[in-house]
């Protein structure tokens, strides 16, 4: 994936950001975007919240309606001369989502904020354009017409057209060089990837050990970073889903 360094087509839609066209158009640039993200650096670390995890905080800013946006700029230039006096650092917008998943503290985005032509993005949608549900909204995820169709007699194609777009949660745990996913064994070893429908199938495998942890993707998304084989609600359906090469 290739990342832009050069927004000016960024600048020119946000001018035309009411039509529906433009607006889908915008939210595919951000894909493979990198803005500036005006930030305050911490002289101390701490990982157990959240801002300490990267060493700075993101500037608040009141979106309006009660609560916090994130501001973004398309440029160095504009970010210097901006209301806002912070030092900006360039952020990949893949990068700012995997942020922003883990606290539910912003409501929104806005690109070039306090200017003539800004845009504003609510976070889920802007979550959406990478295929992430934001941690504190994995608990609501329920996936109920994909468990009648894992019990019933489905064909592959029909899964796949069901998954695709769907998020489902995935295990993680920490180790030394970042976040890793947690695999499941079947009874001849062979090693898999587990896929969860809703939290409750989550729990069934993993709700007694303290050092895994939920995240979310969609099914589409999920395919991008595993490469192994997948097994969906291993507890209950145990459906195998062989990677194809």
């Amino acid at each position: 994936m290739k990342i832009a360094n050069d927004n000016s087509r960024l600048e020119e839609l946000i001018k035309e950001k009411n039509n529906p066209q433009v607006k889908q158009e915008i939210l595919e640039i951000l894909h493979d975007s990198r803005l500036f993200l005006p930030v305050i650096f911490r002289k101390n670390r701490n990982s157990d919240d959240f801002a300490g995890q990267f060493g700075f905080d993101i500037v608040d800013v009141p979106d309006g309606f009660g609560g916090n946006t994130v501001p973004l700029f398309t440029s160095s230039q504009i970010a210097e001369s901006n209301t806002l006096k912070f030092t900006s650092i360039a952020v990949t917008m893949g990068d700012l989502a995997e942020m922003l998943k883990q606290t539910d503290k912003y409501a929104s985005v806005t690109i070039n904020i306090f200017t003539k032509s800004f845009f504003e993005l609510p976070l889920d949608d802007f979550l959406d354009i990478f295929g992430i549900v934001a941690n504190h909204r994995i608990k609501d995820i329920k996936n109920e017409k994909l468990r009648q169709l894992l019990q019933s007699d489905f064909t592959e194609d029909e899964l796949y057209t069901e998954l695709m777009d769907l998020p489902l949660i995935t295990p993680w745990v920490d180790k030394e060089l970042g976040p890793a996913n947690e695999f499941t064994f079947d009874e001849n070893d062979n090693i898999y990837v587990p896929l969860f429908s809703d939290f409750d199938e989550f729990k069934k495998v993993f709700g007694n050990v303290h050092e895994v942890y939920s995240q979310s993707y969609t099914f589409s998304r999920s395919l991008e970073f595993f490469k192994d084989d997948l097994v969906i609600n291993p507890a209950t359906e145990s459906v195998f889903l062989i990677q194809k090469i």
